[in-house]
């Protein structure tokens, strides 16, 4: 209960919590605060008093961008708030010592050093990536789903568990690319998930197993998305199809209004139709077609799988065979879900929205404009030399000014 001692810490919890040096103003009206409770109050209470007024302030809960350079209609984000925009956006947290210290000396504003921060900052980059796929191919409805089928909640979180150690070994470990995570067979998973997969696992606890690369390859072929865009019935072809087509390829597409979809498919292909039966004549249709002639065959390469995510060579509800093999507009033929999924790891449509969903993910904001979209096109030319390293995008999409300038108009 010292004076100096408090207004000392409050200082510096201040700076450290705001992610910048605290103003003379800001000090001024901490020090105040505790002090005018202080004179009523015992020293817990008017301690805490002060701290609460940190933690519920402007400062602490969000982060500006307002800069301090204006120029031609854009303003430069000062250094600490680029501190704060490489923290969050490459590892979900604030900004470590190192990046304050940098920040402070007035260092990130050069690209050079903002390319060796980030580069930094990538070892301890796995959560961010498990949350922007997770949300860029929309598996947050894993666990709803799950208990829609009936799924054991235990093999559910042991799909989670998988998907997230997956993206943290091939992404942040091994500096991997984005055709490893949509085709590397190898995985972690724990025995009863191996099982469900009909793989060997060397024993207990969560560990590296190899799957059948005929039959499973990256994340589009792992529970988590197989389960998460799964359904009850014959609507995982919609669903997983859209869930590419749409999700991670970037078209915008929106059903007709008070469209009745079963009595339009009875219309279309009949009630006694094979799924195969249904994607041919939804293509066909002038109307359905516009969409789904792209979207269908890639949700019929993964009836391989059954909504569990478990392989199936036969449909359980009528013991008809699987029919898999596809034909897609500008990738090819293809008899296997994992071999469609490497195809679209190296079509430029999937990897420039990937490169555009990860840049709207990590700056917070649309990247449609002319100015962004030349960033994001330089980007992902830099990807492409790369050989599609994540690490080589990451540090592209820092080095750009675009990275630390904002529109003003």
């Amino acid at each position: 209960d010292d004076a100096a001692c408090v207004h000392a810490y409050l200082a510096d919890l201040a700076s450290s919590a705001y992610r910048r040096p605290a103003s003379d103003d800001e000090l001024a009206a901490l020090q105040g605060l505790y002090d005018t409770l202080r004179a009523d109050y015992e020293f817990a209470y008017a301690f805490g008093g002060a701290v609460r007024a940190v933690l519920l302030s402007p400062g602490f809960l969000y982060r500006t961008e307002l800069g301090d350079r204006v120029r031609d209609g854009r303003t430069e984000l000062t250094d600490h708030e680029i501190a704060s925009l490489l923290a969050f956006a490459i590892t979900d947290r604030g900004p470590d010592a190192a990046l304050l210290e940098a920040a402070a000396e007035g260092r990130l504003r050069d690209a050079d050093e903002r390319e060796r921060q980030a580069r930094r900052l990538m070892e301890g980059s796995a959560p961010m990536w498990q949350r922007f796929f997770w949300e860029w191919l929309h598996m947050a409805t894993l666990e709803s789903q799950g208990a829609e089928i009936d799924l054991d909640p235990a093999l559910v979180a042991q799909m989670e568990e998988e998907y997230r150690t997956f993206v943290a070994n091939v992404v942040v470990e091994r500096r991997g690319t984005l055709r490893e995570l949509f085709s590397d067979p190898t995985t972690w998973a724990r025995p009863e998930l191996a099982a469900h997969y009909g793989a060997s696992h060397p024993g207990e606890g969560l560990a590296e197993i190899a799957l059948d690369p005929a039959q499973r390859g990256g994340l589009l072929t792992q529970g988590a998305w197989l389960v998460s865009h799964g359904k009850r019935g014959r609507a995982n072809v919609v669903r997983r199809g859209m869930g590419v087509f749409v999700d991670a390829m970037c078209n915008d597409i929106a059903p007709p209004p008070d469209l009745d979809l079963e009595a339009e498919l009875d219309r279309l292909a009949g009630p006694d139709a094979t799924v195969r039966d249904i994607v041919e004549a939804r293509g066909r249709d002038g109307v359905c077609g516009n969409c789904h002639r792209v979207a269908d065959p890639i949700g019929l390469a993964f009836e391989s799988y059954a909504s569990s995510g478990a392989w199936q060579v036969e449909y359980a509800h009528d013991g008809a065979p699987v029919e898999s093999a596809i034909e897609l507009e500008g990738l090819g033929e293809f008899d296997s879900a994992p071999a469609l999924s490497a195809a679209l790891a190296d079509d430029l449509r999937f990897q420039h929205c990937f490169v555009r969903r990860l840049t709207h993910f990590m700056v917070g904001r649309d990247v449609g404009g002319p100015t962004d979209l030349t960033w994001t096109h330089e980007a992902h030319a830099a990807f492409l030399e790369s050989g599609t390293s994540f690490e080589e995008l990451l540090v592209a999409l820092v080095r750009h000014p675009a990275f630390i300038e904002r529109s003003k108009e």
